[in-house]
């Protein structure tokens, strides 16, 4: 798109300098044919020749500039086009997007089914009432049809005759004036065709001289017209040019800022994850470091000069002068401390082994003295081991009434399980009941209809029962119209379900049209109001700038109008 306009920009100058120049040439030649005063006819005619060049250089000109234009609108035209649709295209999705979760969360309330079943039965009411109310009146519009048909079938008669007489007069009225009428028009022409002539020759003249005052006026005008088309130019290029820096600086300092921004954020996250990695790394090695000391410390620990002499190597290389200097202090501090920990133990066991020595002179002292608290010490024990066993029997039970609480429980929650099962199983037993009633009720009922019907005894042969076979037929009977009761019962409730479930699919299909219905129409209604919102954005209420400056507010309107498309309803 940029270099299209420079091409054009390039172009529209070039052209404006040849305008220049030729307006130029035009006031040097007026100037020049203003002072010269010969009357040779010479001079007329080669001025003449001039200023006829002079003309078609202009009109020349225009036309160019005319083309320039036309191709200029073109490319606009096919700009907004292609804008046009890609937003329509936009504001279809959007469209189908918003209603298709306006139809899920539709479909899910309640409400909207009851709605749905009230509105059916509304409309089937309205149905019937409209298909009788028009019944009613297509038959009163056909007797009346009928009724006028038959009074014109009757009045006809006489008007025919009357008809046929016209017919014959006016016949005759146009033989009459198929004779005259072609004389009469001869005549009339020729006076019209003299006339037309006069008025056409008057006219030749007024248009000659009104043509030479329009062409006077309009080369006045387009110098004055070229010269304002200058000045708005220059003023336009000056405007879009500081406009066009003005974008293009502050366009260049959003972007250093935001690669600067991302540059800091790179970099102080580079710097966070080495560290890491530094620190994981030295701690892994403290951590190998320390181990290992301790291993050989652990080894050595037999001998004191063993373990102050010996020296590490690590396994983890990273900077051999820092391992080595970790190495060495860690070494000196665990020294210190090994040291000092295996004094304070040798005191310590010297200690020990002193007051052993205190105890057994003295123990050697006292033995004397045992004999007499041996006794004593006895009764005590006695009385204690009594105590001890007091408390484990409370402690044992302790424990069984824990165990028999926890049974006890147990058997309430199967208890109530239980109840539970019996009361379903009763609540199951009286349903039967009811059923069993019910039957009882139909069967009785089937035997009052059969008695009611008064089915005759059958005449048996010689050695035949009679109140077995009856009891029998009876039976049999009831068997036979309780089957086909219930297969007429199973028929009906078929036809219901097949009813209903037509009656569902009809229902379902008048609100699926319904419903693509409205969501053309509000379709359309959307397309409408964006289209006319764009057009109200790239018309600019009217004004009038340069074409750059109009295909850039309308590339930005654009955007805007498509950020605002993208945002969900």
């Amino acid at each position: 798109k940029e270099q299209v306009f420079a091409k054009i920009q390039r172009e529209w100058q070039s052209r404006l300098e040849e305008t220049r120049r030729t307006v130029v040439e035009c006031n040097d030649c007026s100037s020049q044919t203003d002072r010269v005063t010969v009357v040779d006819e010479a001079s007329t005619k080669e001025l003449e020749g001039i200023v006829g060049v002079q003309r078609l250089q202009i009109q020349k000109a225009l036309k160019e500039n005319m083309a320039s234009e036309e191709a200029l609108k073109e490319f606009e035209i096919e700009l907004e086009n292609k804008y046009r649709k890609n937003l329509a295209s936009q504001v279809d999705a959007a469209l189908t997007q918003a209603h298709a979760r306006w139809l899920q969360e539709l479909t899910d309330l309640k409400e909207y089914k009851v709605n749905l079943k009230i509105e059916q039965e509304k409309w089937e009411k309205e149905h019937k009432e409209t298909a009788a109310k028009q019944l009613a009146l297509v038959l009163s519009a056909a007797e009346e049809k009928w009724k006028k048909e038959y009074e014109n079938t009757e009045k006809s008669g006489p008007r025919m005759k009357e008809l046929e007489e016209k017919v014959i007069s006016l016949k005759k009225e146009l033989e009459l004036k198929k004779e005259e009428i072609p004389a009469a028009i001869k005549a009339e022409l020729a006076k019209a065709r003299a006339q037309w002539n006069k008025e056409k020759q008057e006219e030749i003249l007024q248009i000659q001289e009104q043509n030479e005052r329009d062409y006077r006026s309009f080369l006045d005008d387009h110098r004055n017209r070229i010269k304002e088309v200058l000045a708005t130019a220059k003023e336009d290029l000056a405007k879009q040019k500081n406009d066009l820096s003005i974008q293009k600086q502050a366009e260049i300092k959003m972007l250093l800022d935001q690669k600067q921004r991302e540059w800091e954020a790179q970099e102080t996250k580079r710097l966070k994850d080495e560290i890491n990695r530094y620190e994981e790394k030295t701690l892994l090695e403290l951590e190998y470091l320390l181990s290992e000391i301790h291993e050989e410390l652990v080894k050595c620990t037999h001998s004191k000069h063993s373990w102050k002499d010996k020296c590490f190597d690590a396994r983890v290389q990273l900077n051999h002068q820092c391992k080595d200097k970790l190495k060495a202090c860690l070494q000196k501090a665990y020294r210190t401390t090994v040291h000092t920990i295996l004094e304070k133990k040798e005191r310590e066991w010297k200690e020990v082994i002193f007051l052993q020595i205190i105890t057994a002179n003295q123990k050697r002292d006292l033995r004397s003295q045992t004999h007499t608290s041996i006794t004593v010490a006895g009764q005590k024990c006695t009385k204690r081991n009594l105590g001890s066993q007091e408390n484990f029997c409370c402690e044992h039970c302790c424990q069984e009434l824990e165990k028999r609480e926890a049974v006890c429980q147990d058997l309430k929650r199967e208890l109530e399980i239980a109840r539970k099962h019996l009361q379903l199983a009763v609540k199951e037993c009286e349903a039967k009941s009811e059923q069993i009633q019910a039957l009882t009720a139909e069967n009785s009922e089937m035997k009052t209809k059969l008695k009611d019907l008064g089915t005759p005894p059958r005449s048996l042969s010689k050695g035949g029962v009679s109140k077995p076979c009856t009891s029998c037929d009876s039976v049999k009977g009831l068997e036979e119209m309780r089957a086909q009761y219930i297969k007429a019962v199973s028929k009906i409730k078929c036809d219901m379900l097949c009813y209903i479930r037509e009656s569902k699919e009809r229902a379902a299909e008048m609100i699926k049209v319904e419903v693509l219905r409205e969501r053309q129409e509000t379709a359309r209604k959307m397309r409408k109001y964006y289209l006319t919102c764009l057009q109200q954005l790239l018309t600019d209420n009217g004004k009038r700038e340069g074409a750059e400056k109009k295909i850039m507010n309308a590339a930005s309107k654009l955007a805007t109008m498509a950020k605002g498309l993208e945002t969900p309803l």
